[in-house]
């Protein structure tokens, strides 16, 4: 009988369902859920169990009016037949995300500019001449001052910046979609790692701006029956619908294994 890490029964058959499932897979035993005590336990399924004998007939008997009663009519009883419910599909794979590279577009926006300048101030400062119909004397005084290397080098800072800082944004934010389980990692230096198990997913919300909707980004936020806040949260990911439908379906899954492990224990 294995229970639970403290030695007792599990009270949440999903919870041991998902235990009986783990080992299945590892060891390459059949593992079942049998009630036990006040909650669950799980063992190892016997190899060739003999299936459970049907109940006998029931045989009617009618007094022939002598006091004797006789055999009249014999009324077959159901034969319990085992399980036949098609398997429910397990989530499979794992789907590593990272934010989308369109969502730092400030810092796009930043590196295009600050490259403008550490390549040509005068062209750039001409442009906005241009545009805004404002002639060239800034230009002029600015080439007078020799101004014009102190802008390429604060445009070549500026760049390098934007680009620095894409980079630790988008390598220090991995969001995984587990086969059981969904996590966030966030930080280079300092981490937080945040875990949550499909079976206590209690909300899947979406956020996105105007902004966001017309890129397809957005936020997922997790959340549980045990917190009042938010346990896990993915941010700046591409097509936020489509990985709100994707976790509804995982935990979905399981949870119609874990329903279909217990009903079929109950039916043997």
């Amino acid at each position: 009988m294995i229970l639970n890490a403290r030695g007792k029964p599990f009270n949440d058959p999903d919870a041991a369902a998902e235990k009986a499932r783990r080992l299945t897979e590892e060891l390459g035993e059949e593992y079942i859920v049998i009630p036990h005590e006040s909650g669950f336990g799980v063992v190892q399924k016997k190899r060739n169990a003999q299936p459970p004998k049907p109940q006998e007939a029931s045989v009617a008997r009618v007094n022939d009016g002598a006091g004797v009663f006789t055999p009249s009519t014999i009324i077959p009883t159901s034969i319990v037949q085992p399980s036949t419910r098609p398997a429910v599909p397990a989530p499979s794979g794992t789907i590593t995300l990272h934010p989308a590279w369109r969502s730092f577009y400030p810092y796009h926006c930043i590196t295009i500019i600050g490259a403008a300048f550490a390549l040509s101030p005068e062209g750039v400062l001409a442009a906005f001449a241009a545009v805004l119909n404002t002639g060239h004397d800034n230009i002029e005084i600015l080439a007078r001052h020799n101004l014009f290397p102190l802008l390429r080098a604060v445009g070549f800072f500026a760049a390098g910046f934007s680009v620095c800082r894409t980079l630790i944004y988008y390598y220090s934010q991995t969001f995984i979609i587990g086969d059981t389980t969904i996590e966030s990692r966030v930080g280079v230096l300092r981490r937080r790692i945040a875990n949550v198990e499909y079976v206590h997913i209690r909300s899947v919300d979406v956020f996105q701006s105007l902004g966001e909707r017309l890129m397809d980004l957005g936020r997922v936020d997790f959340s549980t029956a045990n917190s009042a806040g938010i346990e896990v949260t993915f941010s700046g990911i591409s097509s936020p619908l489509k990985i709100k439908a994707e976790v509804r379906r995982r935990k979905d899954a399981i949870e119609r294994r874990s329903y279909a492990a217990v009903r079929g224990q109950h039916d043997e």
